[in-house]
């Protein structure tokens, strides 16, 4: 069965994800332990744990296939209460790697090789089957990089869904000038913009999503009218930091004319 509490995420394609580790104190029982992983099911994972085991306190890395657990390399000796893991998939590969509080880190056991139909990236801390003291372990961040972490959304059909709970969301919402029904998302242009010195506000209704990796990202967008009127009246397409920091392609009205 699977412990309590674990956390996971939908983790297609290829990637390396790292995480922070802060514990009350060392694992003390055998298998108590603090672990980052890519899971399937109850039966088919791989993962890289801080843990007790037998006489010592180590770092092992290993994979579960069909229930049956297994770490060909045996585990590092760790000794602390601050750690990094690293976990990296390739195709069906996986490699793990683990840093002390100077982040200069260490691959744990070998690369393994387990073709997880669906899998997730996992954080979790748990005592094995031992009846142990808890162990409080604190994930203080989670980084990932990666190739295939921004997925096509098809806006028609007005699934309210598709904002909010991690897919997209809207940066200043304004209600009034934005709608998602059965036609798409419809945005309203109003006053405002993110060019420096903007003097009607930096604008609303932004709609975002997280894009780490490398990507190609299309958008097919229909206007009631060409820009036209106002100087910089847009529709754009862009990667976002911050209000001072982006780059974007747009349809704009500049010059007197209507342009890209």
């Amino acid at each position: 069965a699977l412990p309590k509490n674990l956390f996971t995420h939908d983790a297609p394609g290829d990637w390396t994800v790292e995480t922070r580790i802060d514990l009350d104190a060392a694992p003390s029982q055998n298998y108590q332990q603090a672990t980052l992983g890519a899971i399937q099911d109850a039966d088919n994972y791989v993962k890289i744990g801080y843990q007790k085991s037998g006489a010592g306190v180590i770092v092992q890395f290993g994979r579960a296939i069909g229930g049956t657990f297994a770490a060909p390399v045996a585990g590092t000796a760790f000794l602390g209460t601050q750690i990094y893991l690293r976990l990296t998939k390739q195709g069906d590969t996986y490699t793990a790697a683990y840093a002390g509080p100077d982040r200069v880190f260490t691959q744990a056991g070998e690369p393994t090789t387990l073709a997880l139909t669906t899998p997730q990236v996992m954080l979790g801390a748990y005592n094995g089957n031992q009846t142990a003291d808890p162990l409080t372990a604190t994930y203080s961040h989670v980084l990932v990089t990666g190739t295939r972490m921004l997925e096509s959304t098809d806006f028609t059909g007005g699934s309210p869904d598709l904002l909010g709970d991690g897919d997209w969301s809207i940066l200043r919402p304004n209600p009034a000038t934005w709608e998602l029904d059965e036609d798409g998302l419809t945005i309203t242009s109003e006053q405002g913009e993110l060019y420096q010195g903007s003097s009607n506000g930096k604008g609303n209704n932004y709609v975002l999503h997280d894009a780490v990796g490398d990507w190609t990202a299309t958008v097919h967008a229909t206007l009631d009218h060409a820009p036209e009127a106002a100087t910089n009246q847009q529709a754009a397409l862009a990667v976002y930091q911050d209000d001072d920091n982006y780059a974007k392609i747009a349809y704009q009205f500049a010059s007197a004319a209507p342009r890209f």
